[in-house]
């Protein structure tokens, strides 16, 4: 029990305060779950012979698990529902129309400046970024001593693709991406204002993403690199025009 001393009313509102063990939590209405970071779930209701797996990037989790119990759960009953060519077409047309709508942004003329690719030393000593559009893409390159990543991004639209960068991971001392193929992503770009360039990569099979956040100021580059994890944690580095 996470805490023995919990009052029934502070255990009736949420679901980690049921029991774990054998690294599954139990859950209220005698159910019980596999439990991921940012709302991954896969929650096995007994009783109504029922499986929910759940894929999502939130913060607060036990209000995403009181969405089945406040919905899913009543809706299920012991014999067959009847036919409702009406409730399914609504389905089918809202789970075609879930998206993760990309960033809009502002017309910049300063695009047009990097028509070739264009190179920034930053002020790391380690670091070399590179970017150049061309057709709605911007192509970027990061560069290191120890690596070289690549990306694409669509404007204001994805663009998929691969990458060999490792996205962001919960518990990174244990992380181990030896071995794995490259990652598959879409990437979108956009001008937040003139001069500002915002850049998401998201991770196709995962829930977490990348941001870059550039400003450019005549030959200096200002970028700012966080992901979900840790959105507060930024790393800011200043480049110079190469």
């Amino acid at each position: 029990m996470q805490k023995p001393d919990a009052t029934e009313e502070e255990k009736a509102t949420s679901d980690w305060l049921q029991g774990y063990g054998y690294q599954i939590w139990r859950c209220r209405h005698n159910a019980f779950r596999a439990d991921g970071a940012f709302g991954q779930f896969i929650i096995v209701m007994p009783e109504q012979d029922a499986v929910v797996a759940i894929t999502a990037n939130v913060n607060n989790m036990q209000n995403e698990i009181d969405l089945v119990w406040d919905h899913l759960l009543p809706a299920i009953h012991s014999e067959p529902l009847p036919a409702d060519n009406e409730a399914a077409s609504a389905l089918r047309y809202k789970l075609a129309s879930l998206v993760l709508p990309p960033q809009k942004g502002v017309d910049s003329k300063i695009e047009k400046q990097f028509q070739s690719k264009t190179s920034f030393v930053m002020d790391d000593g380690k670091t070399f970024l590179s970017l150049h559009f061309q057709n709605d893409i911007c192509y970027l390159a990061i560069t290191t001593d120890t690596y070289e990543y690549q990306f694409e991004f669509g404007r204001e639209t994805w663009k998929t693709g691969e990458t060999t960068k490792p996205h962001a991971y919960i518990v990174p001392s244990v992380s181990n991406f030896v071995g794995l193929p490259p990652f598959k992503v879409c990437g979108s770009y956009c001008w937040n204002v003139e001069k500002t360039l915002a850049l998401t990569l998201r991770y196709i099979e995962s829930p977490h993403f990348d941001m870059f956040v550039l400003h450019f100021d005549e030959d200096r580059l200002n970028a700012s690199f966080f992901n979900n994890i840790s959105p507060n944690r930024k790393t800011e580095l200043i480049g110079i025009k190469n």
